[in-house]
């Protein structure tokens, strides 16, 4: 299981559907729901995008959060800058293997962003 000690970024364009496919409109539950399952969906294209093969990325299971999982990190939404459109969220990712690090994934993983320790 891994940790982000620095929240993840997701910079790139997802579009959430206000109303399913025969026009009736989402409840907020639905609407949330589908904002997490898009928001899982990039990140598992993030772990895909620094080597981690697709069988692992497939049987992973994601939490996100904006709560620190971290002792003494910070809410996701205190590292964002003035004028900055990505999304942070800290996450918690349970491989189904032993995964080596380091883990270091989003889009702002050069930045200091996507950080990820251990746990245990």
């Amino acid at each position: 299981m891994w940790t982000s000690v620095t929240p993840v970024a997701i910079s790139r364009g997802f579009k959430i559907p206000r109303f399913h496919p025969d026009g009736r409109p989402m409840s907020s539950n639905e609407h949330y729901q589908r904002k997490l399952y898009e928001w899982s969906m990039l990140l598992r294209g993030s772990l895909k995008h620094v080597g981690i093969p697709d069988e692992i990325i497939v049987a992973c299971s994601i939490e996100l959060t904006n709560t620190p999982l971290v002792p003494r990190s910070q809410r996701a939404e205190r590292y964002r800058a003035p004028g900055e459109a990505a999304v942070l969220s800290h996450v918690r990712i349970e491989f189904p293997t032993q995964m080596r690090g380091p883990l270091i994934i989003g889009d702002r993983r050069y930045k200091g962003f996507g950080l990820c320790v251990p746990e245990g």
